[in-house]
């Protein structure tokens, strides 16, 4: 059988992910030493996030990365030891921890709980998982970013018709693959923050994505 391209394809901005927690990190801390922790080196989302750190945080002024390294199968223990061992090397000097994704997170988050850092020290994440979430309104974890899945969905299968009846689905991008070029219709991504996780649980994720209730939960927001 013969490998052939596909008509259409639709992804997040991969490149976005790292984009969005650099300029977080950036915000919170102009300055300091950051520990970058990256996902498994043989997911995609990894290397491209490494690409969006180096361009976001190589050579900006005032910014020391004391740790730039992939966690292996994106281990939220392993991340923890990581987080705990890089604070330890730096007298707790650590201004930022950008962070891959939310299990990673959360291990950072432990590590910095340990060392009595949490709420102090930025800390991004990926996924917008129902415990970060909680995180980020406890203060603990600064910011997370959100793949909106249910706009994925519904224009994949808008795009799935569209080709059905000979019609041309809307791309915004060009996927290159081996087989030649790809209409790609990258998705734009959303940072969440405790500015705006009340909007976010209430108006931006899919329902039944989160209970808001457990997002909050033991925090001062009040959502309404």
């Amino acid at each position: 059988m013969t490998a052939t391209n596909p008509d259409w394809m639709i992804t997040r901005n991969q490149e976005l992910v790292g984009k969005l927690q650099v300029e977080a990190a950036k915000k919170f801390a102009p300055k300091g030493n950051y520990a970058v922790l990256k996902g498994d080196p043989a997911n995609d989302l990894a290397q491209t996030s490494d690409r969006s750190y180096a361009a976001g945080l190589t050579g900006a002024e005032g910014i020391n990365v004391v740790y730039n390294d992939f966690i292996a199968g994106y281990d939220p223990a392993k991340a923890q030891s990581e987080a705990e061992a890089i604070l330890t090397r730096n007298d707790d000097d650590v201004a930022a921890f950008v962070v891959n994704n939310d299990g990673m997170a959360g291990g950072v988050v432990q590590a910095l709980r340990g060392a009595g850092l949490n709420g102090k020290v930025f800390v991004s994440g990926l996924d917008a998982d129902q415990a970060n979430l909680n995180l980020i309104a406890l203060g603990d974890q600064t910011m997370t970013v959100f793949t909106p899945i249910d706009v994925m969905a519904k224009r994949a299968a808008d795009a799935a018709h569209q080709l059905g009846n000979g019609g041309t689905p809307e791309s915004n991008s060009v996927a290159t693959t081996d087989k030649g070029d790809v209409p790609l219709w990258q998705l734009d991504l959303v940072a969440v923050t405790k500015d705006n996780l009340c909007e976010f649980v209430e108006k931006i994720a899919p329902k039944g994505w989160v209970d808001p209730a457990a997002v909050v939960a033991g925090s001062d927001v009040k959502c309404e």
